[in-house]
C-alpha cells in the first residue's frame, strides 16, 4: 500500500527502543518519532535523541524526531511497588524529596501544597483515580480516596479547575532543553502551554542556545482553549493532547474541542497533530477495535496532518503493527476525502506565496496532476500548500537536511533531499528527475512545479505545468530541452 499523506507520529519507549524495532516503525510509515521527555532526566533524554536521531539519519526516508517536554505536568515519583487504593481511604501525598514513605505517595511538584485547597479534586492515572483533598499543610495534602484502583510509579497527576503557580517552561524543562536540541531534535513540544507568553518564552530560551527549532503547542489545558488564536499564531504547529484535556476538561466536550484545534490550525496553516488513545487496545492486542478506527479516521476526515501513537508504540506488545494498522487507516480514509480548503478559511494575509499555493489547488482540480513538486528552502510554500489539503502528494525538495525533516509534518508533503541550484532550468531537472526517481510520477505524467529564482529564500514566484521526461530522454535531448510541453486543450 502507498505511504499515507496523514503522517504518523510514534512514540519511542521500553517497546521501542531497540534500532531494529526502530527501523521497522519507519519502514511501516512511520515520520515522526518522539521521545518523551517526562520519564527520564536530561542525559537520559539526549542519549534517547541521539540514538534516535541516529536511526532516522540511516533511514533510506525522511524521518524527524520530536523532543516532548514534560512542562508543568504533576507526577506520581517512585513508588517501590504498586498500592492498591480503596475507595473511601484517606492517602497522604507528600511533596519534599523522595524517601522511603511507606503507604505516603510522593509527588514531584513542590508547590502542590500551594496549588489546592479542602475540596479539590486530585486525579491519578488519567482520571482513573480520583481523590478529594481534605488538607493541604506544610509538605503534606490529605485527601480521601473517591474512586479507588491500582497506582504505579510516574503516573499523571491533574488538578482540573485549579490553576497551577508553575508555568511552562519549568526547571525540569530548561535542564532537558539543551540536550535534546544538541541531539538532534527537529521539533520541540511544550506541554500545558496556557497562553502564547508560554511559547515565546520557550523560544527565546531556544534561540538564546543557537537554535531555531519549531515548537509545538500541546494543547490540553482549559485556558490554551480560551486563547487559542493567539497560541496558534505563536506556534508552529499545535497538538491537541486528549489524555489532559479529557481530565481539564468535561470529556464529552473532547470531540468538539478537537475539531476547533483543527480548524483553527487550519485557518492559520499550521500543522496539527492529534494525539493520545488513538489505538490504546492495541497496547495488548494485535488489532485496534472498530471505535479505534472511527476515531483515527474523523481526525483525518476532520483535516488533521498528523496522527499520534503514544502508549502503542512506546510500551505496547504491537509497537510495529500499531503503525502499520495507523498507516493502513490513514490510507483508506484518504482515498474518501473531499479536498480543498478556500482561501476564505485562511485568517493570514495573503502572501505571495500563500497565493500561489492557493493558485495550485485550482490547477489541481482542473489539470489532473499526477503530483505538485516545489522546490523550498525554508519549507513555508511546502507548509502553504500542504494547508490547502491537495488531493495528490506534494514532493518536497529541500538542500537543507534540518528544513527537509520539518517536512514531515505537514500533510500530503514527502521530502525529498536535493543540491542546491544555480539556474531556473537546473530547478526543472532536478524537479522532473527527482519526482520520477520516487516511483510518485511516471513517463509522461504531468506534475505542477512551485519554485522561486534560484538565490536567498523567500523568492518563491512561479508556477510551472511541467509534463515529466524519463531522466534517459531528456539527457538524450538538446541540453535546451528540459521537457517542458504545453498542455493540451
Amino acid at each position: 500500500m502507498a505511504r499515507s499523506n496523514t503522517k504518523i507520529v510514534a512514540t519511542v519507549g521500553p517497546a521501542s527502543r531497540a534500532p531494529e524495532v526502530i527501523d521497522a516503525m519507519i519502514a511501516a510509515g512511520v515520520d515522526v518519532l518522539r521521545v518523551n521527555c517526562s520519564h527520564g532526566d536530561a542525559d537520559t533524554n539526549a542519549a534517547l535523541v541521539a540514538s534516535v536521531r541516529a536511526r532516522c539519519d540511516a533511514s533510506p526516508r525522511v524521518v524527524a524526531v520530536l523532543a516532548d517536554l514534560q512542562g508543568p505536568k504533576l507526577r506520581v515519583g517512585d513508588l517501590d511497588e504498586p498500592i492498591d487504593l480503596k475507595t473511601g481511604q484517606v492517602v497522604t501525598f507528600y511533596c519534599g524529596p523522595q524517601e522511603d514513605a511507606g503507604q505516603r505517595i510522593p509527588i514531584d511538584h513542590p508547590e502542590l501544597v500551594s496549588d489546592c485547597t479542602g475540596g479539590d479534586r486530585l486525579l491519578l492515572c488519567d482520571g482513573l483515580i480520583e481523590t478529594e483533598v481534605i488538607l493541604a499543610e506544610g509538605d503534606e495534602v490529605v485527601a480521601r480516596v473517591t474512586k479507588g484502583g491500582l497506582l504505579t510509579s510516574r503516573k499523571g497527576v491533574n488538578l482540573p479547575g485549579s490553576g497551577l503557580g508553575t508555568r511552562a517552561p519549568t526547571a525540569k524543562d530548561l535542564a532537558d532543553l539543551p540536550g535534546v536540541l544538541e541531539a538532534g531534535a527537529d521539533f520541540v513540544a511544550l506541554s500545558f502551554v496556557r497562553g502564547p507568553e508560554d511559547i515565546v518564552r520557550l523560544r527565546r530560551t531556544i534561540e538564546s542556545l543557537g537554535y531555531y527549532t519549531p515548537i509545538v503547542a500541546k494543547l490540553e489545558r482549559p485556558e490554551a482553549i480560551d486563547k487559542l488564536d493567539a497560541i496558534v499564531t505563536e506556534s508552529d504547529a499545535v497538538m491537541v493532547a486528549r489524555g489532559d484535556l479529557g481530565i481539564e476538561i468535561d470529556p464529552a466536550m473532547v470531540p468538539v474541542v478537537q475539531k476547533r484545534i483543527i480548524s483553527t490550525a487550519q485557518q492559520y496553516a499550521k500543522p496539527v497533530i492529534v494525539a493520545t488513545e488513538m489505538l490504546e487496545s492495541m497496547i495488548d492486542n494485535p488489532r485496534p477495535t472498530r471505535a479505534e478506527v472511527s476515531d483515527v479516521a474523523n481526525a483525518i476526515v476532520d483535516g488533521t496532518d498528523a496522527v499520534m501513537l503514544s502508549g502503542e508504540t512506546a510500551a505496547g506488545r504491537y509497537p510495529v503493527e500499531s503503525v502499520r494498522e495507523m498507516a493502513r487507516i490513514a490510507a483508506l480514509t484518504e482515498g474518501e476525502l473531499d479536498h480543498g480548503i478556500t482561501r476564505e478559511e485562511h485568517k493570514r494575509h495573503v502572501t505571495r506565496a500563500q497565493a500561489l499555493a492557493h493558485a495550485i489547488t485550482q490547477l489541481v482540480a482542473d489539470l489532473h496532476p499526477r503530483a505538485i513538486v516545489v522546490h523550498t528552502q525554508t519549507g513555508t510554500s511546502a507548509r502553504l500548500i500542504s494547508a490547502y489539503r491537495p488531493p495528490v502528494p506534494v514532493i518536497g525538495l529541500c538542500p537543507d537536511p534540518t528544513v527537509l525533516r520539518r517536512l514531515c509534518l505537514y500533510y500530503a508533503v514527502h521530502p525529498l533531499g536535493t543540491e542546491a541550484c544555480a539556474t531556473h532550468e537546473e530547478l526543472v531537472a532536478q524537479a522532473n528527475d527527482l519526482s520520477y526517481a520516487s516511483g510518485v510520477v511516471d513517463d509522461h505524467d504531468v506534475i505542477i512545479l512551485m519554485s522561486g529564482t534560484p538565490g536567498p529564500a523567500g523568492g518563491t514566484d512561479r508556477l510551472m505545468v511541467h509534463e515529466v521526461v524519463a531522466p534517459e530522454r531528456r539527457l538524450a535531448a538538446e541540453p535546451t530541452d528540459v521537457g517542458i510541453t504545453p498542455q493540451p486543450a
